[in-house]
């Protein structure tokens, strides 16, 4: 069982290297194999990369096969990733502007792509960061016991707690914003929150999600769904209901 623990944490936390090039060798043309970590038993992905990438998917009707696995790496080192037509795409950002420009998915006018581009890197990188400084580095014993989902002792969130806390935080030093005190965290949080909540509001929708709205529910599907309270959570539930009601609905159409 420790063995098992030691293998899943670091291969969750410190991607190894050395994958093959090419996973799926006997790939249909323009099916998108995407792979991504296995879905707890609460139903949800810990990657919200992961979550941006399959929702594009979905809700664009793209044809795709999901591979869920702890050890799969494209070779990079990176998950999730996607094998495309017998070539191997890492990186959130780029799978999906190499998705749009392939199955002619671009937004309508020069001045939407140019929001959702903005839209979607704050997203990966302001939101990403203060929700997992809220979820993880303020509640790691708690992220952890969703991470064992019920398959282990829960007195090993007190150790694995502490250790999934300092690697996350070390990335979030060098990303910037594990340098500000939780208040300061916790106002930008919600100055980005609200900015994207008005951008809920103003959206028309047409089809499948674009990229933007595709990265806004793969970071905050996990903050609206999280079986914990977190800040992030609470303020969505009491300021954003815009937010709320994008996740709850996007969910319902495509996951139920």
């Amino acid at each position: 069982m420790f063995r098992f623990l030691r293998i899943f944490f670091s291969e969750l936390l410190k991607p190894p290297k050395g994958y093959p090039k090419l996973l799926k060798e006997d790939w249909k043309e323009n099916v998108v194999y995407l792979y991504q970590f296995p879905f707890n038993k609460n139903g949800m992905n810990p990657s919200p990369f992961a979550w941006k990438v399959e929702i594009y998917l979905k809700s664009n009707k793209i044809p795709h096969e999901i591979i869920s696995s702890f050890t799969n790496r494209s070779e990079h080192g990176l998950i999730p990733f996607i094998e495309l037509n017998g070539k191997q795409y890492a990186d959130s950002q780029y799978i999906l502007l190499l998705l749009e420009e392939h199955f002619n998915l671009k937004d309508k006018t020069a001045s939407e792509a140019a929001e959702s581009r903005m839209i979607d890197r704050m997203t990966d990188i302001e939101i990403f960061g203060c929700a997992n400084m809220d979820r993880i580095c303020f509640h790691p014993t708690q992220m952890v016991e969703v991470m064992l989902d019920g398959k282990f002792p829960k007195m090993l969130k007190y150790i694995f707690g502490p250790i999934m806390k300092a690697r996350v935080k070390e990335r979030l030093t060098h990303d910037g914003i594990a340098r500000h005190t939780k208040e300061e965290i916790y106002q930008i949080f919600e100055k980005d929150l609200a900015a994207i909540d008005i951008y809920l509001k103003d959206r028309k929708p047409s089809g499948g999600l674009n990229i933007a709205e595709a990265a806004i529910f793969g970071h905050l599907v996990i903050v609206v769904c999280c079986p914990y309270q977190t800040k992030g959570k609470e303020l969505i539930e009491r300021k954003f209901s815009s937010i709320k009601e994008f996740v709850i609905s996007t969910l319902k159409t495509y996951y139920q």
